[in-house]
């Protein structure tokens, strides 16, 4: 309850910047299908191949802002940023870390798939026979099986949205934590996971390894 309401009251101008960037990257591609369909067929292959161009560009553009939007918020919630400052430090971000970057991207995405092919199928199966066996013969279970099915996969992918976003959260802390303070505020655990070698805190003048 606290966090939802430090995201209303702190951080809903961000979200809704960064909806209204994404949404801007729709327009472009609605205005684009819109011209393209104003000029009806056209025979000449160069202005069907630009469009096609134009439209893949559109389309690469949007994916890209949406990602580079999603870490920007998690840069929002963790250090209290706005929206662009968010964006920059993301950049930045990426620069510094491509490769973890991209296996946290694939992980989280393999495991959101694996998920969503494997929860809501499991469920409807174990309730289609379990219903089977208590319905009437001119009863058929496959119906609430289905209904089943939609339900799980409405509750999977809030689920699987929560985790990735929980385990983006932690990725970006870790890093930042190594870039800033040698990873000295993580776990040792967690360091070893994301092969981060932590630096050894220096003694203090009364600490007994110094004397």
């Amino acid at each position: 309850a606290q966090s939802l309401w430090r995201t209303l009251f702190y951080h809903s101008g961000s979200v809704a910047f960064a909806a209204f960037v994404i949404a801007l990257c729709d327009m472009l591609r609605v205005v684009c299908n819109y011209i393209e369909r104003q000029l009806g067929p056209s025979e000449n292959m160069m202005v069907r191949l630009v469009f096609k161009v134009l439209n893949c560009v559109l389309y690469c553009l949007r994916k890209t802002v949406k990602f580079v939007s999603y870490y920007g918020l998690v840069f929002v919630s963790c250090q209290g940023l706005n929206f662009c400052m968010g964006c920059y430090r993301t950049f930045f971000f990426f620069l510094n870390n491509p490769g973890q970057v991209s296996i946290n991207a694939t992980v989280t995405w393999l495991l959101r798939l694996l998920a969503m092919l494997s929860m809501p199928l499991a469920s409807a199966m174990l309730f289609y026979y379990i219903l089977d066996d208590f319905l009437d013969p001119t009863q058929n279970a496959i119906y609430p099986a289905l209904v089943i099915y939609v339900l799980a996969a409405v509750m999977t992918v809030s689920c699987m949205t929560v985790f990735e976003c929980t385990i983006t959260t932690i990725f970006v802390c870790c890093f930042q934590d190594k870039a800033e303070f040698g990873g000295k505020y993580m776990s040792e655990n967690l360091a070893s996971a994301f092969g981060i070698e932590r630096k050894q805190e220096e003694p203090g003048p009364s600490s007994p390894l110094k004397k």
